[in-house]
């Protein structure tokens, strides 16, 4: 996992106040993989694991492309981290 991935889990991190496990982290290859990871680490807090926690997960996500300076219009649930989003691994 690139140093930009792992900012990214980082911040995502502190955005929905969960802990990603590194393993986790390192089997998402897509934008999508780590979306269900958020959701299934919110749901083990309490949270129902629905579309309206599927959405305000992907919205959040967005956000943080954005402030980390992503082009969004350019991010996909499909987006891959490698080659996508990221030039390395």
């Amino acid at each position: 996992m690139g140093l930009e991935t792992v900012e990214f889990v980082m911040d995502a991190e502190d955005y929905f106040h969960v802990r990603v496990p590194d393993a986790a982290a390192a089997k998402c290859i897509t934008v999508d993989d780590f979306l269900k990871v958020i959701v299934e680490l919110l749901g083990a807090q309490g949270r129902e694991q629905n579309e309206t926690l599927q959405r305000e997960v992907w919205e959040g996500l967005i956000t943080i492309f954005a402030d980390n300076g992503y082009d969004v219009t350019e991010i996909r649930p499909e987006s891959r981290w490698v080659g996508d989003i990221t030039d390395y691994g």
